[in-house]
């Protein structure tokens, strides 16, 4: 960020009404500055009360590590449901052939 100069282009010192106006300016900044500070500050207490009610800690190591923890479970059960799917279509499949042949082979007694 650029600083400011507190001389003119043509050497003469800001005028005081000027540098009160950059100063109330600084002011201003500081005072949204800590109240953004203290709105955050309000809003991770809460996140972290509302993590030890759900998980039982706030501490983001154990929290990352239960993440992991349930993208591995949910894979694991995911990988199971494809498995299932995959299984049953198989025998579907099979049902089906065995359904065509019987019907053929009905065709080719009635023939």
């Amino acid at each position: 960020m650029a600083t400011r100069k507190s001389r003119k282009k043509d050497g003469a010192a800001e005028d005081i009404e000027r540098l009160r106006s950059r100063h109330e300016d600084l002011c201003a900044q500081r005072i949204r500055a800590d109240e953004q500070r203290r709105a955050a500050e309000k809003e991770l207490e809460s996140l972290r009360g509302r993590a030890r009610e759900e998980w039982g800690t706030d501490d983001l190591g154990a929290l990352r590590e239960r993440l992991e923890e349930m993208r591995a479970e949910n894979e694991r059960l995911r990988a199971a449901y494809q498995r299932h799917i995959e299984e049953i279509e198989s025998r579907l499949a099979e049902v089906e052939r065995d359904h065509a042949r019987a019907v053929a082979g009905r065709e080719d007694g009635d023939a």
